[in-house]
């Protein structure tokens, strides 16, 4: 990987983490955790003769929950970025 793409993918992680650290990714954040229990709870009481309601909510917990692994995917991918660079003989401090 060269080195533009590592510092891409560190300002994309800093971009992630500003938005989970503020109050809009974490309302985002929080409604994504309301989505995946609320599915939780309605698919433990779903009809097992139901396929298409339990696929239903199976669909919405993921949906829900890749929302969090995308940011978390940025923000490891960010850091592996980082660590490279650092440990790089080509790396220099501003």
């Amino acid at each position: 990987m060269d080195n533009r793409t590592m510092h891409t993918q560190i300002e994309m992680a800093n971009d992630a983490d500003t938005f989970i650290s503020g109050p809009l990714g974490q309302y985002v954040l929080r409604r994504c955790n309301q989505i995946i229990e609320s599915a939780k709870n309605e698919l433990v009481h779903a009809d097992p003769e139901s396929p298409k309601m339990i696929q239903m909510l199976q669909n919405k917990i993921w949906t829900a929950g890749a929302v969090p692994a995308f940011l978390n995917e940025l923000l490891a991918e960010g850091r592996q970025a980082l660590e490279t660079l650092e440990s790089s003989d080509d790396f220099v401090e501003d």
